[in-house]
């Protein structure tokens, strides 16, 4: 093969087949493409320089810039980025423009440590001028916050539509210190000023000290805040935590006019104090999805009390609910029909319980006929790690649900005859996942069920260890 390819060869002028070529290559030989001719370079260096993993690997490119690791213990380390007073950007911008997605921190071990910020925040014009997606979620347990806040602010660009910063463990869902109030509403102040288009924002704002073992609401977070967050005219999906729901900052969310997605995550040392305040009939004007994760349950009823925040949802999702000895056996059906009362437009329910061995969750016979008198709307329903009382039978199901699409209930055991009447009793059904019963032997003889039905797909489990023969797949697919 020739080491060079003609500047005038007409396969590189196709974008499809250079982008086949950098998808299907390992990373170092893209970088090997990337030497092949001039138009080989600006053909790969998108595709190669889209998505950059570690800041270093940028500020490399920059001629008076050095770093240095010092061991700081058997596991981390620290990244000292050591800046000269005269720096030359020239390498580094001809890289810049490809940059479309920047994930800041390496790895969780490594802290980044800049002696100063003046020689990359003095220049006139963004580093990364097309950047879209920033993020940090690899911020390091010990990174302090204020310097995570500082290379957020150094990348932010114009059209920067997705900004993650959650808490310094890089995961919004983990044990966690929030990050400080004061510093997360001057970055939003200056995410605001910047960044007009942005549409997804994840930040994790704490609602009191650092190590505060309970958290009061009654008491306001700082007012700047609040006005940051609702300058945010084209956000559409905002992942935070419970200070979210602070009386003040649920009404500066409310008047978001472009909000779909609330996603809220607590903690067990962050329990909120619910305290229902009204919302006007304008509030969430286009809020479509709530998700609430370790908020306890007490908490999560409360907020289906507040209309405006609750009654125009199409999809509700409830992870790793916070339960106490005194929660009911049958809590899942209970919290199911108290949703649905409050979210009339309700189409999509989805349930993942945080639970011990001692605290198993079923849906009984009572809750599938509260929610048959209901006449709730659901046209999809996931309910992970809840078991059917032995009672209820595939009847009950469908006419609790006698709309839905999409049902999955992996921890439920059926037989053969059971999947094959609940579909039969499931128009709309598309979409199943349930557990198999391995302990039947024969597979009952399945016929068309309407000629007319579009196709199912079918998301069963069974035991490993059991194997069936193509003879029974094919007829279960009959």
């Amino acid at each position: 093969m020739s080491s060079r390819i003609p500047y005038s060869s007409i396969a590189l002028d196709i974008p499809e087949l250079v982008a086949l070529i950098c998808e299907s290559a390992r990373p170092v030989d893209r970088a090997r493409l990337l030497r092949v001719s001039k138009l080989f370079f600006y053909c790969t260096a998108p595709f190669v320089w889209e998505e950059i993993r570690g800041v270093t690997t940028l500020l490399g490119l920059i001629d008076g810039v050095t770093t240095k690791c010092e061991k700081t213990d058997f596991v981390c380390s620290n990244v000292v980025v050591e800046l000269d007073k005269h720096l030359d950007f020239s390498r580094f911008d001809l890289y810049a423009p490809f940059v479309q997605k920047l994930e800041i921190f390496h790895q969780r071990t490594e802290t980044l440590t800049l002696s100063s910020w003046e020689g990359l925040v003095a220049r006139d014009r963004p580093l990364l001028p097309n950047l879209t997606r920033l993020s940090c979620r690899e911020a390091p347990a010990n990174q302090s916050h204020d310097s995570i806040i500082q290379w957020v602010n150094t990348f932010l660009t114009p059209d920067l539509v997705e900004l993650r910063v959650p808490n310094p463990n890089g995961d919004i869902c983990a044990m966690f210190t929030w990050l400080a109030p004061l510093l997360v509403s001057n970055m939003l102040q200056t995410v605001s000023a910047k960044c007009p288009s942005l549409k997804t924002l994840e930040v994790a704002p704490g609602t009191s000290g650092r190590d505060s073992p309970s958290i009061e609401f009654n008491i306001p977070l700082a007012i700047g805040l609040h006005e940051h967050i609702a300058r945010f005219d084209s956000l559409r999906t905002l992942v935070t935590s419970a200070a979210a729901l602070e009386p003040g900052m649920l009404v500066a969310l409310s008047q978001l006019p472009k909000l779909a997605v609330l996603s809220v995550v607590s903690s067990h040392q962050h329990e909120p104090i619910m305290r229902l305040i009204p919302l006007g009939p304008n509030a969430f004007p286009s809020l479509e999805r709530l998700e609430l994760r370790r908020l306890s349950l007490n908490a999560i009823i409360g907020l289906w009390y507040i209309p405006g925040l609750v009654s125009r949802l199409s999809s509700a999702v409830i992870a790793q609910p916070i339960l106490d000895e005194f929660t009911s056996r049958n809590w899942a059906g209970e919290l199911i029909s108290h949703v649905c009362i409050h979210s009339p437009t309700l189409q999509e329910f989805y349930l993942d319980p945080y639970y011990y061995v001692t605290q198993v969750v079923f849906l009984s016979h009572d809750n599938l006929k509260l929610l048959e008198e209901q006449q709730v709307s659901l046209r999809s329903i996931t309910l992970c790690g809840t078991l059917v009382d032995r009672n209820v039978g595939v009847q009950d199901l469908a006419r609790a649900f006698p709309n839905l699409s999409t049902l999955r209930l992996p921890s439920w055991r059926v037989t053969w005859q059971d999947a094959r009447d609940l579909v039969a009793r499931l128009p709309n059904l598309h979409t199943l996942s349930v557990g198999l019963d391995t302990l039947q032997s024969n597979i009952p003889q399945i016929g068309s069920i309407s000629a007319n039905r579009d196709r199912l797909s079918l998301e069963m489990s069974w035991d490993s260890l059991v194997e069936f023969s193509s003879e029974k797949l094919s007829k279960l697919a009959e």
